[in-house]
């Protein structure tokens, strides 16, 4: 529990009873807090900026006026005051440049290729937000676990080069191994009795 001062000057001083309750006021619950507005801020609130999947131009045929108005609000805060003036010619020279085309680009990697970030600043920049934005919640792969699993306290002195063959033994434990040819392998790095065993 942190001592308690007739005056605290340098942070809040966040009544409690115990050391319990202390943390939990002053750093559990704001980092609980923190975390959730940064999983809103990144999953929830961006999906406004999606609708520059209309720049691709297999999908240009879909735009209307109304999505053409507000089509580069969401980017705002990434487009300049100057770069903003020239939204709407930027997007008619851009309809222009692929109407008539036969060979039209129909994802965002394709599409940003030929956005010229001279010629079209505005949709280059959609395009890389876009492509860089989150679109699942993809989980993390769990080696974790099979590490966990593999290195013990009991092997805890064991090198990398056996750790890691064990993690792939592991983690690939459905492929068939030859044992035949694991046995020859080992014959062959120098035991001398084994390469006599398989010698006749």
């Amino acid at each position: 529990m942190p001592r308690l001062t007739g005056r605290q000057t340098h942070r809040s001083n966040v009544p409690a009873a115990d050391p319990k309750e202390y943390w939990k006021l002053s750093l559990f619950y704001p980092f609980l807090d923190h975390l959730l507005s940064e999983l809103e801020t990144r999953l929830v609130y961006p999906s406004d900026r999606f609708s520059a999947q209309y720049l691709v131009p297999s999908n240009l045929h879909k735009l209307n006026p109304e999505i053409e108005e507000n089509l580069f609000v969401p980017f705002a805060s990434d487009i300049s005051d100057e770069m903003a003036a020239l939204q709407e010619s930027e997007l008619s020279r851009w309809k222009t440049k692929w109407q008539g085309q036969d060979d039209i680009p129909d994802s965002i990697c394709e599409t940003l290729r030929h956005a010229n970030s001279d010629l079209y600043p505005n949709i280059s920049v959609a395009l890389t937000v876009l492509l860089t934005m989150p679109i699942s919640s993809a989980t993390a792969e769990r080696s974790f676990s099979a590490m966990r699993r593999i290195k013990n306290y009991m092997r805890s002195t064991m090198n990398e080069e056996r750790l890691s063959g064990l993690a792939l033994m592991h983690i690939h434990r459905d492929f068939a191994i030859d044992v035949d040819a694991v046995l020859k392998k080992f014959a062959s790095d120098g035991n001398r009795r084994i390469a006599y065993a398989f010698s006749y």
